[in-house]
């Protein structure tokens, strides 16, 4: 698992770095990987853990959980996209909420390996949306 959680959050940087036109910062595709898996999955544990009182249907993880992983990743990923100075209109703020939100949404329904599974989502839909 340690292996999955480090490969996880190094693919997306690797992949944008590959590319010929990589852009000089690192933007909130490129750190997808840590965004999901140290903030999203940390935090959506820690409050599941503490605050959790709504299970999902057929999963031991949380409603409480999933909101405030979502919500901790949305902040994260826009003060990150504002900070690298790839937040570039209201509509890709309010795209980098949804990736957080469904990413949150897959992160309590999976039963896959989810350190390898969020953020090839992530990244994916951050790239679907536009999102550097």
């Amino acid at each position: 698992t340690h292996i999955y959680l480090l490969v996880g959050c190094a693919w997306p940087v690797w992949i944008t770095s590959a590319t010929p036109a990589a852009p000089q910062h690192v933007g909130v595709a490129a750190a997808s990987g840590v965004l999901v898996l140290g903030v999203l999955d940390a935090v959506a544990s820690a409050a599941g853990a503490t605050f959790g009182r709504t299970r999902w249907p057929n999963s031991e993880k949380t409603v409480e959980g999933s909101i405030a992983g979502a919500v901790a990743c949305a902040v994260s990923a826009l003060a990150w996209a504002f900070l690298t100075g790839t937040l570039q209109s209201p509509r890709n703020a309010a795209c980098i909420c949804v990736v957080a939100a469904l990413s949150s949404m897959l992160e309590a329904f999976t039963a896959q390996i989810d350190n390898l599974v969020l953020p090839i989502f992530f990244f994916g839909l951050c790239k679907s949306f536009g999102i550097r």
